[in-house]
């Protein structure tokens, strides 16, 4: 790191909070050590000051790779983990961004409400995105960048549900039906944003939107589900959900239940795991 760029955070307002890394891991590049024989990670607080550790520059300069403590910055991020969710993180609201060459890795904003370290998993128990709030971010070093934005105001909720959207979109994408039989896909999704969702129809449309834009499907063909499965379901008419949704993409969704509005244990889409 050059000064430049350390100033480039004290200008973002995050310079006190930043931790050299090791250069082999997103660890710190040294632990804590207290008389009572307890080890304390770097970005926990001194249990005797109650204060954060602050680096000095030399440290910093020398450093190949620097992170940020959350809780010391009064920042969380959001941390794509699977390769999917790059193009998705883009629909969250501008701010504090870490890229690695084309690729959107975290997001980082100041949040309202309580807050809480939060994973997303797909149906192999593997996250796909999460937000963390209490640990520690690698932002620059090694191809990592950060643009020169300070991080957005949000409200956690706001963000908690954009984010759930976001592991959706990521593992639908994953495992989608290929191009030219994706009607039952569609029509499927459609029926489960009406059934399962409290969703307005702009919301529903933005959300088969968002990823017919990302696969290259027809966006107006697949928005126009959204108001026709409204309709059928109001008239009492078969409208497909969750189960069908698996059985078009072949592998169970538990992602799709982060996104129900009443998650009731007697809905047969609720049974346990696997539906197909």
């Amino acid at each position: 790191m050059n000064k430049v760029e350390l100033n480039k955070f004290a200008e973002l307002g995050l310079r006190d909070a930043l931790i050299p890394l090791s250069p082999q891991t997103k660890k710190p590049i040294n632990k804590k050590f207290y008389a009572n024989g307890r080890t304390e990670w770097h970005w926990k607080k001194d249990p005797i000051t109650g204060q954060f550790i602050k680096y000095s520059d030399k440290e910093l300069l020398e450093a190949t790779r620097i992170g940020i403590n959350h809780e010391a910055s009064g920042v969380i991020a959001v941390d794509g983990d699977a390769p999917e969710c790059s193009d998705f993180m883009s629909t969250l609201p501008p701010t504090l961004t870490v890229t690695k060459g084309n690729s959107i890795r975290q997001k980082l904003y100041k949040v309202n409400g309580n807050k809480k370290t939060t994973k997303f998993k797909d149906n192999k128990d593997k996250v796909v995105v999460e937000v963390l709030t209490n640990t520690q971010s690698w932002l620059w070093g090694d191809g990592k960048n950060i643009n020169n934005v300070k991080p957005a105001e949000i409200e956690f909720k706001d963000l908690l549900n954009e984010v759930k959207n976001i592991n959706a979109w990521s593992v639908l994408f994953r495992h989608m039906p290929p191009h030219g039989s994706r009607d039952d896909f569609y029509l499927a999704l459609a029926g489960f944003i009406a059934r399962d969702t409290e969703w307005s129809v702009s919301d529903g449309e933005r959300f088969v939107e968002t990823l017919a834009e990302r696969t290259g499907d027809d966006v107006n063909k697949v928005r126009k589900k959204i108001s026709a499965q409204k309709n059928n379901l109001e008239e009492g008419k078969t409208v497909w959900g969750v189960k069908e949704l698996s059985k078009a993409c072949k592998v169970n969704l538990p992602c799709m239940d982060e996104l129900k509005a009443h998650r009731d244990s007697k809905d047969e889409d609720l049974r346990e795991y696997p539906l197909i």
